[in-house]
């Protein structure tokens, strides 16, 4: 099957795919053939695309001799960067099935993100805490409010946790395929 990733600011190759890309960035669109040999298009099996975004959307397929033509164009869509749910459903008169489903995350667009946007939620708690711990060096205590929460007479080991705590997530967050920590044996 192929699938093209089309955007409004230069079209980007991509290769072929077997399902729904799990990660679109905004403002760009994907298109895909889909086939499914027990319910070919022109045996009259109808392919939807329902996604769960917070207002339910449901994108029709079109027939391709036995195949399906999907196209999703998130620049048109009023969703905000996330994790979404999918669904393919193949119906025919009375008959629906569900072939396949998974994740989708629409990623900011990059083009016109601010830069703040696409920071986590770690990476902006990361310099309150350094902040908050450089004066606990100097006082013993300090206060810091991370949000909406607010923690007061921290002490600098409470705050070098915390610290070592989002600079994990950061790290895990930046390098996902390496998550945990390496320990180092000497026999």
């Amino acid at each position: 099957m192929a699938v093209v990733l089309r955007s409004r600011h230069r079209p980007l190759p991509m290769s072929d795919l077997s399902a729904l890309p799990t990660r679109i960035p905004a403002g760009t669109s994907v298109a895909y053939t889909r086939s499914y040999s027990e319910y070919p298009a022109s045996d009259g099996w109808v392919l939807t695309l329902h996604l769960a975004f917070p207002t339910a959307l449901a994108i029709e397929a079109t027939a391709d001799g036995d195949s399906f033509a999907l196209e999703l164009a998130t620049d048109d869509l009023d969703v905000a960067a996330g994790v979404y749910h999918w669904a393919e459903r193949v119906s025919k008169s009375e008959e629906t099935y569900q072939v396949a489903a998974g994740l989708v995350e629409i990623t900011p667009d990059l083009a016109t993100a601010a830069a703040a946007t696409l920071a986590t939620w770690a990476e902006t708690a990361l310099p309150l805490v350094e902040a908050a711990l450089a004066r606990a060096l100097t006082t013993g205590f300090a206060s810091v409010q991370v949000g909406t929460h607010a923690y007061t007479n921290v002490t600098p080991e409470e705050l070098r946790r915390i610290r070592r705590q989002l600079l994990d997530e950061i790290r895990t967050h930046r390098n996902p395929a390496r998550q945990g920590r390496t320990f180092h044996a000497r026999f």
